[in-house]
């Protein structure tokens, strides 16, 4: 089915996808896009691919660590202006969530990340951690049913508390293997507990 085929030849078109985001300029009118706007069964994916796109919804694409790791390579480009990503059940691991950490430290223009349902466990949640040190525009990050412990969560604790300049507005940490030091990564920057939803404001 048409179906089958776009999952098959998705790799290498992805890279194309990802090589178009590095260096196409926002047009006016940005708006979303999806999987579902791309024809993967084109050999010249990029002729497919409108530059107006700063709302990128691959949920379920199946993009896998190698995907993820072209993504962030376009996304570290300085005219990218993706400002809402959505990762959701992916099938990334930890290497694609450091590869997804790199972008972030450079990045200047993601606000909403959501990475909810794949294999990312503390090691991917430190590399994350590690971005938010530095970050100071992403405002939302969903987390949630992955397989994140106590390390990464108090590293992504103490990042919050060392970035005075942090952005981040709402942090999802629901569904993973934390115990009671979700509440401590909750208010080390100034931030409260609702419905399992840690909401941060200005202090």
């Amino acid at each position: 089915t048409k179906k089958n085929r776009t999952v098959g030849m998705m790799s290498g078109a992805f890279l194309t996808l990802c090589l178009l985001l590095s260096s196409s300029p926002v047009a006016s009118g940005a708006r979303s896009c999806g999987i579902m706007d791309f024809d993967w069964t084109n050999p010249d994916v990029s002729a497919t691919i409108a530059d107006d796109c700063v709302d990128l919804n691959l949920y379920n694409a199946r993009i896998g660590d190698d995907g993820a790791k072209a993504l962030s390579l376009a996304l570290m480009n300085t005219d990218a202006q993706v400002e809402s990503l959505n990762l959701r059940d992916n099938r990334i691991g930890n290497e694609g969530a450091t590869a997804i950490a790199a972008a972030l430290a450079k990045n200047q223009h993601i606000r909403f990340l959501q990475l909810r349902g794949n294999d990312i466990s503390d090691v991917g949640a430190i590399a994350l951690a590690g971005a938010l040190h530095t970050n100071t525009v992403l405002t939302d990050l969903f987390l949630t049913w992955l397989d994140i412990g106590d390390n990464g969560a108090i590293a992504i604790g103490d990042a919050l508390k060392n970035n005075p300049d942090s952005s981040l507005r709402v942090l999802h940490l629901s569904w993973n293997h934390i115990g009671q030091c979700f509440r401590l990564v909750c208010f080390s920057k100034q931030c409260f507990l609702r419905m399992g939803v840690c909401v941060c404001v200005d202090s």
